[in-house]
Formats: structure tokens, sequence, C-alpha cells
């Protein structure tokens, strides 16, 4: 290969490898038991979209006594308010580690808890 081509390719390898780690850390988080709202709710912890009986029954599993007021509901705007309230929803972070500075905690798909 003449270095020319190899020079080419070397920078496309290098192009694609850094959209590839711009694309994984630009991944939204969903932070639980750190939202708000009304007047004191800013874009960082409005309540977002859909908490079900599963996620609502593990954190309470989790979290004994602290979501006790939290209800299912299909979107944000049926969402009650705060976390510190008793009220299970999520907000969107950018990562593990500020969820975690959040004092949130993850819920996966399968509404199993993980404590940060």
């Amino acid at each position: 290969m003449s270095s020319k081509k190899n020079i080419l390719v070397c920078a496309a390898v290098a192009g694609l490898s850094i959209g590839m780690i711009s694309t994984a850390s630009a991944e939204d988080v969903n932070c639980w038991g750190v939202n708000s709202c009304g007047a004191k709710a800013t874009t960082k912890d409005k309540a977002a979209c859909a908490v079900t009986k599963e996620q609502i029954a593990a954190a309470k599993k989790e979290f004994p006594g602290k979501y006790d007021k939290a209800e299912a509901h299909t979107c944000g705007p049926n969402a009650k308010c705060a976390g510190k309230g008793g009220n299970l929803n999520w907000t969107k972070v950018k990562s593990k580690e500020e969820c975690k500075k959040l004092g949130g905690f993850l819920i996966d798909k399968s509404a199993k808890v993980e404590k940060l």
C-alpha cells in the first residue's frame, strides 16, 4: 500500500473511532429518584415519561418507605411531584456519574435497581 493510501486509511479509521466514542458518550441515562416539579423544576430534573408498577415495586423493595406515594403513569405530565416527597420518577442525565452526584439510582428494563 502506498504511503498516501496508508495515511488516508489511517485517517478514516481514526475518524470512525472518534465518531463511535462520541456517540457512546452522548447516551443519556435515566436517573431515578431525583426529579422535582413546578416552579423549582429545571430541564435537568423534570419528571419524564412512563413509570410502571414493576419499577415502583423494585424501588420500594430497595428503598423501603421512601416511595410510598408512587403511582404508575404513562407520561411526565401525569407524574406526581418530587422524588423527595415519596413519588417515583426519572429524568435524563448525561452519565451514571452525574446521576450519582444528584443522589439518584438506575432501574434497568427488567426493573432491576442499581444503587450508585
